[in-house]
């Protein structure tokens, strides 16, 4: 059994520690009733004796059962498993030796065998059967030796009780095992299934190649955005949408093939992903095109994302094409709350294609429709701050 069955079989299992305890002490109730029961009726024959039969016994069960409550406080579960089958033998065994005239008390050997069944485990009933049988055997000597003697009937159907009650909890065992084996292989397959039906969802949801969102992904998580915003009646709605294009992309596919097309893509695609922050969303429009939702930010904070994420592609370098640089452009748009979907998508790409016409390599924000330029590396554009409370 590996460790994950082992921590299985092991659920839960000091409070079933505890009813078995309990059940010692019930043991020890019923005892005290009966032996004063059985003392009470054969007194009068004069065969039993107060201290050795009824009052001796019972301070003894009270004593195993009592040190086996002590040490279930300190003891781990495998070893006070081990002292409570041990205090059920040793209380069979008491309860034989202080009835001898009564043999078929010896059955009381079967108390370990189910005991043992507790802990799903073949070869500790096995163990415990044949410890049983080996205390039954020598409380038949000890009978014959004190003149208490046992017929045939009675030696069979001692053992037949106890070798039956094995063989019930040996089965009772397999069966457990055998259907806790079936649990936990079901789990694993449905486990497999849940995680192949993450890796498909998860697929569906992303680009192949750059690893960021894809077109339905972009579509999906636009939409529900605008939906909320939709409910929010008099606040003033922070929602930018930056459209980029890699410039002259076809150019590199054509010059150097596709493969080194496809690694430029992804090291243009994983430098603008390191720009981001948590609550921002990338997708792979199409092509060589990315589209960024920017959310809970100022115009200033917006413009800026959008010039310095020019500046930092136009920095990568490329040993693939020969260390050629690659620039994009980029349109930003605001939302606006009587904008649709639609209107929204096509300010900023209008902005794009003014960033197109206009040389490329630079940022048109769809407000001003003018490109956002910088004549150093580094240098941002300064511009008139209208920041506005972010939204609840």
């Amino acid at each position: 059994m590996n460790m994950e069955f082992e921590q299985v079989l092991r659920f839960n299992l000091c409070r079933w520690h505890r009813n078995i305890l309990n059940s010692y002490w019930l043991v020890l109730c019923v005892t005290i009733v009966t032996e004063s029961v059985i003392y009470r009726v054969e007194l009068r024959a004069m065969r039993l004796s107060l201290f050795f039969n009824v009052l001796l016994p019972i301070l003894v069960l009270t004593l195993i059962i009592g040190t086996i409550e002590v040490l279930s406080r300190y003891f781990r579960d495998d070893m006070l498993s081990r002292a409570l089958i041990l205090g059920g033998e040793a209380i069979a065994l008491v309860l034989s030796l202080a009835n001898l005239d009564f043999p078929y008390v010896a059955a009381t050997f079967v108390l370990p065998i189910w005991v043992s069944l507790f802990y799903f485990e073949p070869q500790r009933v096995f163990r415990t059967t044949a410890t049983s049988v080996g205390w039954v055997a020598c409380i038949i000597v000890i009978d014959e030796l004190t003149g208490h003697y046992i017929d045939t009937v009675g030696i069979v159907t001692i053992l037949g009780i106890i070798l039956g009650g094995s063989y019930l909890a040996s089965h009772i065992t397999a069966r457990a095992v055998e259907m806790l084996k079936h649990l936990k292989s079901t789990m694993e397959a449905n486990q497999d299934l849940l995680i192949q039906k993450v890796m498909v969802e998860s697929a569906s949801k992303l680009d192949g190649l750059t690893g960021t969102y894809n077109h339905k992904s972009f579509h999906e998580h636009i939409g529900g955005l605008l939906q909320q915003f939709s409910k929010m009646d008099g606040v003033d709605i922070r929602l930018y949408l930056l459209i980029t294009d890699i410039d002259d992309f076809k150019m590199v596919n054509d010059a150097y093939g596709h493969q080194a097309g496809d690694i430029v893509l992804k090291r243009v695609s994983d430098g603008i992903r390191h720009h981001c922050l948590a609550n921002d969303f990338l997708a792979r429009y199409g092509g060589e095109e990315f589209a960024l939702i920017l959310v809970d930010r100022t115009r200033d904070e917006a413009i800026h994302f959008g010039e310095s994420l020019c500046q930092s592609v136009a920095a990568l370098h490329h040993p693939e094409i020969d260390g050629q640089k690659v620039t994009i452009s980029a349109g930003l748009a605001r939302y606006h709350s009587y904008e649709t979907k639609d209107d929204f998508f096509n300010a900023a790409d209008a902005a794009l294609y003014q960033a197109k016409q206009r040389g490329k390599n630079q940022l048109v924000f769809a407000e001003e429709s003018q490109p956002v330029e910088w004549d150093e590396p580094g240098e941002t554009m300064s511009v008139d701050d209208d920041s506005v409370p972010s939204i609840p």
